[in-house]
């Protein structure tokens, strides 16, 4: 009779442990199937209108901003600049979720590209005979009110440093205007992402042209040339100030015309 006893206890404890078994096989199926559809729902995130507007308006204020030394660094300052208030920029589902984070750090690096060429393509639009050829007075003021750039970082009725900013970029690109060709102005506001990757803001690119002093490094696929406006505008801009008390004023310092550095 004990035996029996003994026997049916067993027996119990054997379904018992089969059923347990299988109960985390079961749960592990399910992790795994979670997991699974956790990867494929990133895989097919897409970024909101929201989000993508975000990207935008941090890349412009980023690019204009009177401070701004480096262009090619671009899309690091705007990804930390959204970083720090994530909930603005709408970044709850998108920050700790690695396929989902290299998605959005790609938009921004092709908004930056793309922003940053139009200023650039503005810029030799405004300096050529043409329907946009123009002034700088009028170039420089344009850009704060087609951004709708803030009057000044102190918040006073003064825009003395984006006016400044923009009159130095201008400026730079009037006494290099001849390194331009007409193919920067023919290309489509509508280029491809890898095409406009390959356009820095600083090192334009012509059909057939040469840079006394700097040699060209050719592009055997494109038949380009292009030429080290980054290098060439260092020296050229360290040699030049303007006035103190006109972007540090509450310091009174000279500001360099190295805050344009274009590499």
């Amino acid at each position: 009779m004990m035996l029996a006893c003994q026997f049916g206890a067993e027996v119990r404890l054997h379904k018992a442990l089969t059923a347990t078994q299988t109960h985390l096989q079961g749960l592990g199926q399910l992790s795994s199937f979670l997991a699974d559809y956790e990867l494929q729902k990133d895989e097919n995130f897409v970024l909101s209108n929201a989000q993508k507007m975000a990207i935008k308006s941090t890349c412009i204020k980023e690019l204009l901003k009177p401070s701004r030394q480096s262009f090619k660094t671009l899309h690091i300052d705007v990804e930390a600049k959204m970083k720090k208030k994530p909930a603005d920029n709408y970044l709850d589902n998108i920050l700790n979720r690695l396929g989902r984070e290299a998605k959005w750090m790609a938009h921004i690096q092709t908004v930056c590209t793309i922003q940053r060429n139009t200023l650039r393509k503005e810029i030799i639009q405004s300096i050529t005979p043409g329907p946009k050829f123009t002034s700088v007075q009028e170039f420089a003021a344009g850009l704060i009110v087609k951004y709708c750039l803030p009057t000044s970082e102190s918040g006073a009725n003064s825009n003395t440093a984006y006016l400044s900013k923009h009159v130095l970029l201008w400026r730079f690109f009037w006494d290099h205007s001849s390194m331009f060709s007409a193919f920067e102005l023919e290309k489509d506001d509508n280029n491809s992402e890898e095409e406009n990757n390959d356009q820095d803001f600083g090192t334009p690119s012509t059909d057939n042209s040469s840079d006394s002093g700097h040699s060209a490094t050719k592009n055997v696929n494109c038949k380009k040339q292009t030429f080290p406006l980054g290098k060439l505008a260092v020296g050229w801009l360290m040699a030049k100030t303007i006035g103190p008390k006109l972007i540090n004023g509450s310091r009174g310092l000279t500001m360099s015309w190295e805050i344009i550095q274009l590499s």
